[in-house]
């Protein structure tokens, strides 16, 4: 029987695809280029969730410090600004995120 010299993705490189890999130069190259793209893309979305929650935060912040909030029952009020605290503390966990995939991303 006669080696295929396709590569498992089924392309006909003139490359012997890796034995180890069993994908060809050129698709692994592609496979690679791919995966930078969907990282990028995901961290414009995870970007993109920071900021939206970013100005969320700042427009409930400025209702809690209106004259509105304070007509507001108690338990509301405390609702509330226990909203703007998980808030808080979820964007700063979108801002280390994003950092730490940058730092890899920048070999630092």
């Amino acid at each position: 029987m006669e080696d295929n010299k396709n590569c498992v993705c089924g392309c006909v490189e003139n490359n012997t695809p890796d034995k180890e890999i069993g994908v060809c130069p050129a698709c692994e190259e592609k496979k690679v280029e791919d995966k930078q793209a969907e990282d990028f893309s995901f961290i414009e979305r995870m970007q993109k969730e920071q900021d939206e929650l970013d100005t969320k935060r700042v427009k409930l912040q400025e209702f809690i410090d209106s004259e509105t909030f304070k007509t507001l029952d108690e338990e509301q009020q405390s609702l509330l600004c226990m909203q703007l605290n998980c808030m808080a503390n979820y964007e700063m966990i979108l801002e280390r995120r994003l950092y730490l995939i940058r730092k890899k991303q920048n070999g630092k």
